[in-house]
């Protein structure tokens, strides 16, 4: 159920929750869209930091203290 507000704009962008639990409701009734193979060793467990380094440095950058 969308607020009336919502469905006055026209075309009406799905929240991020609703599109992840749209993408895990599809890959639960249709397994046949899930991936066919395991993900690399090289791609499983990346370290985050580099990208939270650089998304501090950013934020800094745009947001001086």
């Amino acid at each position: 159920m969308r607020p009336p507000w919502r469905a006055a704009v026209g075309r009406d962008p799905a929240h991020p929750y609703e599109r992840t639990a749209g993408e895990i409701t599809a890959l639960w009734r249709a397994p046949g869209l899930r991936p066919s193979v395991p993900a690399a060793d090289g791609r499983r467990g990346r370290p985050l930091w580099p990208l939270a380094l650089e998304l501090a440095w950013t934020a800094a950058l745009v947001f001086p203290p």
